[in-house]
């Protein structure tokens, strides 16, 4: 999956890239960026409130704008909007878990959670969820706005008890720890991670009403395998 872009790409399409804000989602192939947060979290929210971003769920005429965006983002890696398009059109899209940035009328943010599997040692399969991609316009990273809209999907999971209480994600656990993310393997969750990303980079948020019970490897749905392209 791909790392979280969120500072590198997931393994089979899922890592998400995220400098402050950067795009996520990083590809096997991608060799891994320094994260590194330039920008002090009360300047970041100072810039958020003053360029005053508006954060919904996506509507359905929004997926041209969307498309655009992520080609941005993943510009060597067009699969990534192809994926996002893929899982909408799959039983792992989570409509009210897919949102977007809007400033002045144009798209600049999109994160989006849907569901994986987690396989255990005895070949039980458990729903989970998972963060990816985050993307964010390329004239608007660092500014705070991928942080609002990781925030922002995750109370919106954590308020819907009929979903999983884990959600998943491979990226850089200095953006994403700040965030509530934690290392996977401390709570059974393990990742196949590409041989470039350190250990940490496997991480996991437990939601309300997390079962610890609920352990075993991350497997992707096909849909993540388009990242690749």
């Amino acid at each position: 999956m791909p790392l979280s872009g969120r500072g590198w790409t997931v393994p089979i399409g899922i890592f998400n890239r995220e400098d402050l804000e950067v795009n996520a989602f990083v590809r096997r192939s991608a060799a891994p960026r320094a994260t590194e947060n330039r920008c002090p979290p009360n300047l970041t929210r100072r810039y958020v409130r003053s360029m005053n971003p508006v954060f919904d769920i996506e509507r359905s005429d929004d997926a041209p704008a969307i498309d655009s965006m992520i080609r941005r983002a993943f510009q060597e890696q067009s699969g990534v909007a192809d994926m996002v398009a893929a899982i909408r059109a799959s039983a792992q899209y989570e409509p009210g878990l897919t949102l977007v940035a809007r400033q002045a009328d144009q798209v600049v943010g999109f994160v989006m959670i849907s569901h994986a599997e987690l396989v255990d040692d005895e070949g039980g399969r458990h729903d989970v969820l998972t963060l990816s991609p985050l993307a964010v316009h390329p004239d608007h990273e660092r500014h705070g706005i991928g942080s609002a809209l990781v925030r922002a999907v995750l109370s919106l999971a954590d308020a819907r008890s009929d979903l999983p209480r884990l959600v998943t994600l491979e990226g850089s656990p200095l953006f994403y720890g700040r965030l509530g993310f934690e290392f996977a393997p401390d709570h059974g969750v393990v990742f196949d991670l590409p041989d470039w990303a350190p250990p940490a980079a496997a991480q996991v948020h437990r939601l309300t009403g997390y079962d610890p019970a609920v352990r075993g490897r991350v497997t992707y749905p096909a849909a993540f395998a388009l990242a690749e392209g």
